[in-house]
């Protein structure tokens, strides 16, 4: 994980003023991560909650980098409220074989209580601009149809739906934003 990635300061301004801490993630930030994101599954996806408990390293290989991506060209941000994890988000290579110009923004998740408070929108913000400073071209994402606040969300940003091929699901939505840099 790049260290040296960190957070604007309009990003921590906006968490700072919330009371919480925005911050690049370390290995010691997996589990909390883990436990938030299966939380917010459960909350809003019970079946895909249900899946990623039966493969647990899907997720520790989006978090650690997978498929040989660059990881100078991965940010992953922990959002903290004292030691509690109540937030994240990251920018990793979607495909460094076939893809190399192109990022995916991948596991953006805010405990309950944060959302509708911009907290999403600057973390995705944060990320857009990390994403033409590494040099990518372009943005991907996917997200679940549940998650109507978040596909709001990236249409606000300017993303335009995509057809869905990292998933083969109908709950599923790929969204894509050609960065201007």
């Amino acid at each position: 994980m790049n260290k040296f990635y960190e957070p604007y300061a309009k990003t921590k301004k906006a968490f700072d003023s919330n009371g919480l801490f925005i911050m690049p993630s370390g290995n010691g930030d997996l589990e909390g991560i883990v436990k938030l994101k299966y939380a917010i599954f459960n909350e809003l996806c019970p079946r895909l909650s249900a899946w990623y408990n039966r493969h647990p390293e899907v997720f520790e290989s989006e978090f650690r980098g997978p498929n040989g991506q660059d990881l100078e060209k991965r940010v992953f941000y922990t959002v903290k409220r004292s030691e509690e994890v109540v937030g994240c988000g990251g920018l990793i290579q979607k495909n460094p074989k076939k893809e190399p110009m192109t990022g995916e923004i991948t596991d953006i998740y805010l405990i309950p209580e944060l959302r509708g408070k911009g907290l999403g929108k600057a973390l995705v913000s944060d990320l857009i601009q990390k994403a033409g400073v590494l040099g990518f071209e372009k943005l991907f994402l996917t997200t679940r149809k549940e998650f109507k606040a978040a596909t709001q969300l990236y249409q606000r940003l300017g993303f335009m739906q995509v057809p869905n091929e990292k998933y083969k699901s109908n709950n599923s939505t790929s969204w894509e934003l050609r960065l201007k840099y």
